[in-house]
C-alpha cells in the first residue's frame, strides 16, 4: 500500500444555533496506508450541464468505526465514502468504495 490518507468524520455543530446556516465541518479520525484505484466512471447530462463521476476503490488495513457517513482525502483530493466492504471476509483488508468530491 504506497498511499497514506486521512479519514475524515464529520464535527457536530451545537444545536443553539441552529437559525445560522452552519457549513459542514470535518475532522480527521485516523490515517491509513491505503491503495487508491480508479474504478469507473459516468458522465451525467441534466439541463444542459455534463457531470462526471467517478467511482474510487480505496483498500485499507481494517479500523474499527469506519462508515459511509464518512470522507477520505488524499492530498488535495476528498472522496465521499459511498461503502465499506470486508474484502474477503478474513479481515485482512477494508475496501472504501467511494467517489471524489467536486
Amino acid at each position: 500500500m504506497r498511499h497514506y490518507i486521512d479519514i475524515l468524520r464529520r464535527v457536530p455543530h451545537d444545536d443553539a444555533n441552529d437559525f445560522a446556516e452552519q457549513p459542514e465541518q470535518w475532522e480527521r479520525y485516523t490515517f491509513a496506508q491505503a491503495e487508491v484505484s480508479q474504478m469507473g466512471g459516468k458522465e451525467l447530462v441534466n439541463a444542459r450541464e455534463v457531470h462526471s463521476e467517478v467511482t474510487t476503490k480505496i483498500k485499507i488495513k481494517p479500523q474499527p468505526g469506519i462508515t459511509a457517513a464518512m470522507r477520505c482525502q488524499k492530498g488535495s483530493r476528498t472522496f465521499e465514502i459511498v461503502a465499506v466492504i470486508d474484502d474477503d471476509n478474513h479481515a485482512t483488508d477494508l475496501v472504501l468504495m467511494s467517489k471524489e468530491i467536486k
